[in-house]
């Protein structure tokens, strides 16, 4: 969901970040029709639309963009740590993470106080606002305002743990740990165990390993190290998707095909973006604007629907509604990433000036090696 990484320089690069951009908005925006379409349009007190129950045939995977974007994560993530010291990441992530999160926080908490939320019984106060705004409320006992925000909990944990490698100065030994990573996660299904869960952010760190081999190919080729942990990883990102649909959509005959059929697909897309070549040309604008509406658009897209769907005039048809939500979605979505960049630059400098003498780790001392 937030992107931000810096793969090289050059025409190649700008292409590489055109292409993820891409795909983080189609993940983003599958997302959003999951919810409307397949989660909260049947329950609304509103006429049925024919149309949207024909889309919801489709819509119901979209939930599956979740998973792409746990494994662009992962090739953005380790990208964007090449090169860096652990200061200069950890201040990256968060002017990139919490200055957008707190604003849609905030809105949430105000739409969620005014207009209520489909569940009546749901109530906000100041403590689940505070835990919230850690972006790990679930660890401090707190709910979360907004059912989204699981993903950045399992996002925050994965970059600990890169955060962890550049203190350490491991980073030229990733792809051992990284295999070592994944060995734990075969082990952690075997056997279970709650530390265990968290240090491999089960059951979705299969797929921030694949985007890391991703990046590996793409940042200095093929291995046959590489081709092996991403043939594993792939495999339990496969098995994920057909045993977790459940939690999702009805675990039918047609899911259990479809699940992990859509993400082979973008397991397909991200090989063919990490070995593809690339000649040298200007990035596009286009791409570029839709990779920043990704992150408030995800962040807010849900908020939006629990409050707005069921907050027009009694009769009016849910399409309608549907698609008014979806364009106020993207409104909002605009605004965010209107602001957020000039404030993400202002407070990157102000951390870097303050953080100027911290030496965790030397900046470039650290490459992924084969």
């Amino acid at each position: 969901m937030t992107g931000g990484g810096r793969p090289g320089s050059g025409g190649a690069a700008h292409a590489r970040l055109d292409g993820l951009d891409q795909l983080r908005f189609t993940a983003a925006f599958a997302v959003l029709l999951y919810h409307y379409v397949s989660s909260y349009a049947p329950r609304l007190d509103a006429p049925p639309s024919a149309l949207l129950t024909f889309l919801s045939h489709g819509t119901r995977y979209g939930y599956l963009g979740v998973h792409l974007f746990f494994m662009i994560s992962g090739f953005v993530i380790l990208w964007s740590s090449i090169g860096r010291s652990a200061t200069d990441f950890a201040i990256g992530r968060f002017a990139r993470l919490y200055p957008s999160f707190w604003a849609a926080l905030a809105l949430a908490v105000l739409l969620f106080w005014a207009l209520g939320t489909f569940d009546e019984a749901s109530v906000v106060t100041w403590p689940h606002v505070a835990a919230n705004a850690t972006m790990m409320p679930t660890m401090l006992g707190s709910p979360r305002i907004d059912d989204v925000y699981w993903t950045l909990e399992l996002e925050l944990r994965f970059y600990a743990l890169v955060f962890v490698l550049l203190v350490a100065r491991q980073m030229r030994h990733v792809e051992t740990w990284i295999a070592v990573w994944l060995a734990t996660m075969v082990g952690q299904m075997a056997i279970g165990g709650r530390l265990l869960s968290l240090l491999t952010l089960a059951p979705y760190g299969a797929f921030f390993v694949a985007g890391t081999q991703f990046c590996l190919i793409r940042h200095s080729g093929r291995t046959p190290r590489r081709l092996i942990v991403l043939g594993v990883a792939s495999l339990l990102c496969l098995h994920q998707a057909w045993a977790g649909r459940h939690e999702f959509v009805t675990p039918d005959p047609v899911s259990a095909v479809m699940a992990p059929l859509v993400v082979a697909v973008g397991l397909a897309l991200l090989w063919r973006l990490a070995t593809a070549d690339v000649t040298e040309r200007a990035p596009s604008p286009l791409a570029a604007r839709l990779g920043e509406l990704t992150y408030p658009l995800y962040l807010t897209h849900a908020t939006l629907g629990v409050v707005v769907l069921r907050n027009f005039p009694e009769g009016t048809p849910a399409g309608l509604r549907v698609a008014a939500t979806a364009l106020l979605a993207f409104v909002v979505a605009a605004l965010f990433a209107w602001v957020e960049p000039p404030l993400r630059v202002w407070l990157t400098r102000r951390l870097k000036d303050r953080t100027a003498g911290w030496t965790w780790s030397p900046p470039g001392a650290a490459r992924p090696t084969s």
